[in-house]
């Protein structure tokens, strides 16, 4: 850009500072009045500032993505809480459920949340009755943001329906919750997630309305994760197996 005389300038500039690296440098100053080719000013080094304010983007616009997926997860749940004649008190404890998920990303700092912590934090609200009956066990695995909302529902369903109907109802009761990370074809790892209860005695022929919460579980899950699921209701309480990628 062509300079008059006297005029001042502000401008930022992208400077190579070796064979494969750069830097930013702020300029500041006035031309001289009669020589305008000979320039009075300051330089800043702001690369600095330039990288922040690179993650600072990121980080908005990975906030905006997140808030975006979660009111589409609430509104999802809504609708179908309300399909299923679930009442109000089931809806807040979904959004209770998902409140502790996005509470776990919020305090890891990433986006991602491992799968204990998950499980932990679910049976936690319910420590009452859970207390010396629940093993749960697995190595570390992360799942990412887009993973965690729609597996945390998932853990929820089944915790809840083990208060209500299944291996926690009952002092008997004993539930398992393990996972492991195999490999599909391709040698693409994958999350399996086992669900094991027992000790409760139930009768499936009696159990013949299909909630939300096990609509989720066996049909939500393939559609939003790739997941796949065996899902049984024994004479004791219930099978679950989910085998999810993970990356």
């Amino acid at each position: 850009k062509d300079i008059a005389p006297g005029e001042e300038f502000h401008t930022q500039l992208q400077v190579a500072s070796g064979p494969t690296s750069s830097r930013w440098v702020e300029l500041r100053g006035r031309a001289e009045h009669d020589r305008p080719w000979i320039i009075n000013g300051v330089s800043f080094d702001i690369t600095e500032e330039k990288a922040a304010a690179t993650r600072q983007k990121v980080l908005v616009n990975e906030l905006q993505h997140r808030a975006r997926n979660l009111l589409g997860v609430i509104t999802a749940v809504a609708d179908r809480t309300v399909k299923q004649g679930g009442s109000v008190e089931a809806f807040e404890d979904r959004l209770q459920a998902l409140g502790r998920a996005q509470g776990l990303l919020s305090k890891g700092g990433s986006d991602t949340v491992e799968v204990g912590a998950l499980l932990r934090a679910e049976l936690a609200v319910h420590a009452d009755v859970a207390a010396g009956r629940v093993t749960i066990a697995g190595p570390g695995v992360h799942l990412r943001a887009r993973q965690v909302q729609n597996f945390a529902l998932a853990v929820h369903e089944l915790t809840t329906n083990a208060v209500k109907y299944g291996a926690l109802k009952i002092e008997t009761g004993r539930l398992v919750a393990s996972w492991e990370i195999v490999l599909d074809k391709r040698e693409r790892r994958r999350l399996a997630l086992s669900w094991v209860e027992s000790g409760v005695a139930i009768e499936p022929e009696k159990v013949t309305r299909r909630g939300y919460g096990t609509e989720l579980i066996r049909e939500a899950l393939a559609y939003a994760l790739e997941a796949e699921v065996d899902y049984e209701l024994g004479a004791d309480g219930v099978r679950c197996r989910i085998e999810m990628p993970i990356t």
